[in-house]
């Protein structure tokens, strides 16, 4: 199914700069070829009913060492595409920011190793 294009104020469109520090970041040392997974958090969205009751959203927000290669996937194993041919995939080169529910699962996967970080920064919508 296509992604349809959401402008949304609170993820797209606006200046995302100068945010907070992240009260909810994760980081590791990827190893070569090996998926790793984090799980989005699911504590209640500021001013949300309690995670049991809403899927709160968050905007995850990936940082990569230099040069890294890191391939994301959302809730299956990321994978790296074969060489010289353009197909399907669920996996997506070094994204910056994605949308995500608490409970998801973001797997990540390098040829070779890389330090990664993912802050999530509440963003009260279903």
């Amino acid at each position: 199914m296509t992604t349809l294009y959401n402008v949304n104020r609170n993820a797209q469109g606006v200046n995302g700069y100068g945010t907070p520090f992240c009260t909810d970041i994760y980081s590791a040392a990827l190893t070569a070829n090996t998926d790793r997974a984090v799980t989005v958090p699911s504590k209640a969205a500021i001013g949300m009913a309690s995670s049991g009751s809403v899927n709160n959203t968050f905007l995850a927000v990936f940082s990569y060492a230099p040069a890294a290669k890191v391939w994301v996937a959302l809730n299956q194993t990321a994978v790296v595409p074969a060489a010289g041919t353009f197909g399907a995939v669920g996996s997506e080169l070094n994204p910056p920011a994605k949308s995500v529910k608490g409970g998801d699962v973001i797997h990540m996967l390098c040829v070779a190793g890389a330090d990664v970080s993912v802050a999530f920064y509440s963003t009260q919508e279903n």
